[in-house]
């Protein structure tokens, strides 16, 4: 999809995403994906998931830390494992 498309798609949606870099994979969660996909997008990364996640703030967190473990237990290296191993925000 166009970048200038994610607007019209994703604008105030809340929900959790993954994206790629050379580095690895990041997860996130988000009340506003557009806006965090931008920031991704931006700095070169590439959308690998995207989640649609209406439950709330303790949902998206969940959410966020069962896609973490699953890249754990494959074969993804994770970035933001420190973040969400026991640590709330």
């Amino acid at each position: 999809m166009p970048r200038n498309n994610y607007r019209k798609v994703f604008t105030k949606v809340e929900g959790n995403y993954m994206v790629h870099s050379e580095e690895g994979y990041y997860v996130g969660e988000s009340e506003d994906l557009f806006r965090r996909l931008h920031e991704h997008t931006s700095r070169g990364r590439a959308i690998v998931a995207v989640l649609v996640n209406q439950g709330g703030k303790q949902s998206r967190l969940e959410v966020e830390r069962e896609m973490i473990s699953s890249l754990e237990n494959g074969s993804g290296d994770v970035l933001n494992v420190q973040r969400c191993k026991g640590r709330r925000r």
